[in-house]
């Protein structure tokens, strides 16, 4: 009996060792999670190898949760340690870090998404969205089938480059674009990572696995192969042309760059006093 079971939560039977994720990696997780969701309700659980994840769709439950208890639920779920590289610089990323690390970040990202700052940042998608629509067109006009995928792709990462980067890359036109090809890389080498997977399976052993997964990405950045370090290093190269330019821009990337945080503010506000209004608080008293 599964722990899920002994708390009367349905959900799909795992497997003692992979969990869910056979089916997961068959159908893709957002089938997946809609499927069950069908059979089992709003509220159920599955396994990602070793790691429960309990599903919660219920707008109660989920206000209870995201507002009253805001302050209770911090940290976003890691399924292994270090996520899906073992490099050190992965957590720091925003969706593994936590705690006080979490706020400052929170807190500077905030002033991207004020309404005169989005309004701005819809000028950047309107030539990628009307490439976009072309395409579509074409397709349309010589009656063709065709995958929407791939399309996808590259208008969701020319959109991510424009509207946080300011990078007017052309994913849409060119097959070859480096930061859609590294993006590619990056989720492609996700899904095929053994000693990830591995992790999944057997998250009693991490404290062994992981250091050689550290290991292994040590080897793959010294050749020059590791597809997140080579992302990396194309971000790297378009903030420090950012910081160069004489003409700043109204987008994330900028926001971040020019926000000046005021430390000793974020450090009175302790996790038990942290909620969505004193989280918006701080943003206005902790950015300079």
């Amino acid at each position: 009996m599964s722990t899920f079971e002994r708390y009367g939560i349905n959900g799909p039977r795992p497997h003692l060792f992979y969990g869910n994720l056979p089916e997961i990696h068959k159908y893709g997780n957002v089938i997946c999670v809609s499927k069950w969701m069908k059979k089992y309700g709003s509220i159920f659980g599955y396994y990602v190898g070793g790691k429960r994840v309990l599903i919660i769709a219920e707008p109660n439950i989920l206000k209870q949760i995201q507002i009253k208890e805001f302050k209770q639920f911090t940290f976003r779920f890691s399924p292994v340690h270090d996520a899906l590289f073992a490099d050190k610089i992965f957590k720091f990323m925003i969706v593994s870090v936590g705690g006080f690390r979490w706020k400052m970040m929170r807190t500077i990202l905030r002033q991207a998404f004020t309404t005169l700052r989005l309004k701005s940042a819809f000028n950047s998608f309107e030539e990628p969205i009307d490439v976009f629509l072309k395409k579509i067109y074409n397709h349309a006009k010589n009656d063709e089938e065709f995958d929407i995928y791939p399309l996808f792709q590259a208008l969701t990462m020319e959109a991510i480059g424009r509207g946080a980067f300011g990078a007017t890359s052309n994913p849409q036109t060119n097959p070859r674009d480096e930061f859609l090809n590294a993006a590619k890389a990056v989720f492609e080498a996700s899904s095929k990572n053994f000693l990830h997977g591995l992790a999944l399976m057997f998250p009693e052993f991490e404290f062994i696995i992981h250091p050689i997964r550290r290991l292994w990405n040590e080897i793959l950045v010294a050749f020059d192969a590791d597809p997140f370090t080579y992302l990396g290093k194309i971000c790297s190269k378009i903030i420090e042309h950012r910081r160069n330019q004489y003409k700043p821009r109204n987008d994330l990337l900028q926001t971040m760059i020019e926000t000046k945080v005021n430390l000793a503010g974020l450090k009175k506000m302790n996790e038990d006093s942290l909620d969505i209004s004193s989280d918006t608080n701080a943003s206005e008293q902790s950015v300079e």
